[in-house]
């Protein structure tokens, strides 16, 4: 094993690291392995629906990075924090056997053990997390990657889980999915059972100093000679091409629309509202991030036009409301349904969950 320094500051940027490192044929026989931190991101699981997963309209609020995994698993919340570290392993064990399915074990043993080292008493749970006291800090996602296995976990440390509820906590609409919901636990931070209270940069410090006393010598001999890791200080990095490579990717992928919300499973929405104008249920398909149906009920009054030439022009048309909001003003201002305000469609289509019903904004007497 070989512990590499890095300075990254975005999710993109380590997912984009990972692919750099798992598809370099310099490390297939080294097991790899760095930590990072980053700025407030949400991480979401590779089959799981962002919309339904996650607050978007405040995560773009308030400026929080997203990006979607290339492993599976649920969504998490990450921060400055929370120590995030991944693995790039051969997919063939030392003793020369194989392995053929997801194994969390293989990774979280020694990482329970290097806590326990540094302070810490933690216990792996049924299924891919590390608890201490009974409660979750830690969640780890893998694939198989051809002849490499890409581990990649988070702990938290002094993450603010305050805005992780927020964020995570999907409005309350009726939406159908093919992707795989988050499974909700209660979290701990292990600032919170630190005798030491030593502070994240420190916590990391410790971690990083106990994974680099498992180095191996002759790997970092071999990889120093072929170019694909550069020493200073002591300390190994990833060489320039290796740092290029990766932030192509991460610009490439990790950054794009298309992988992040793009890659959303199909699904449908029912959202429903009552207003001024009357009640309004709406039934949306979804694939590909782009409206495919779409069906409009109630007991509202129609002006001018057919409402199915109308609803007709929401086809194909980007489920984002940045795209979404000249056309729905555009039919508020045609008058087609009575007292129907722009604000109150915008709210159709992007219900929001707020602590206000707005089914009571307006009586029905």
């Amino acid at each position: 094993m070989l512990f590499i320094h890095t300075e990254i500051l975005t999710g993109a940027e380590a997912f984009g690291l990972e692919e750099a490192v798992v598809e370099d044929s310099r490390f297939k026989e080294t097991t790899i392995l760095f930590t990072w931190r980053t700025k407030p991101t949400v991480m979401i699981g590779r089959f799981q629906n962002a919309l339904k997963e996650c607050r978007m309209d405040l995560i773009a609020e308030r400026g929080v990075d997203f990006v979607r995994r290339t492993t599976g698993g649920g969504t998490i919340f990450t921060d400055d924090g929370a120590l995030q570290f991944s693995v790039v392993a051969p997919r063939t064990h030392s003793d020369g056997t194989r392995q053929n399915a997801i194994d969390f074990a293989r990774f979280l043993v020694p990482v329970r053990g290097i806590l326990n080292e540094i302070g810490f008493s933690c216990e792996i749970s049924s299924r891919n997390d590390l608890l201490c006291q009974g409660l979750k800090f830690n969640g780890n996602a893998q694939r198989i990657a051809k002849e490499r296995i890409l581990h990649h976990g988070s702990i938290l440390y002094s993450c603010d889980t305050g805005i992780m509820g927020d964020l995570l906590t999907p409005p309350k609409i009726k939406m159908k999915s093919k992707g795989i919901s988050s499974v909700k636990q209660r979290v701990i931070n292990l600032f919170e059972v630190d005798p030491e209270k030593r502070g994240i940069q420190a916590f990391q410090e410790d971690f990083d100093r106990a994974l680099k006393s498992l180095d191996n010598e002759e790997k970092r001999r071999c990889l120093l000679e072929a170019g694909a890791l550069v020493e200073n200080d002591g300390k190994l990095f990833f060489a320039p091409e290796i740092l290029a490579r990766a932030e192509a990717i991460a610009k490439e992928k990790f950054t794009s629309d298309d992988w992040n919300i793009g890659k959303n499973p199909a699904f449908s929405l029912e959202s429903e509202r009552l207003t001024k104008g009357g009640f309004l249920k709406l039934y949306l398909d979804i694939d590909k991030q782009k409206i495919r149906s779409i069906r409009l009920e109630g007991d509202f009054f129609m002006g001018e036009g057919e409402l199915e030439a109308i609803l007709q022009q929401f086809i194909d048309m980007p489920y984002e409301k940045a795209r979404l909001s000249p056309l729905l003003e555009k039919v508020s201002e045609s008058l087609a349904i009575y007292q129907l305000s722009a604000k109150e469609l915008e709210d159709l289509f992007f219900p929001q969950d707020s602590e206000e019903d707005e089914r009571e904004a307006y009586s029905r007497k």
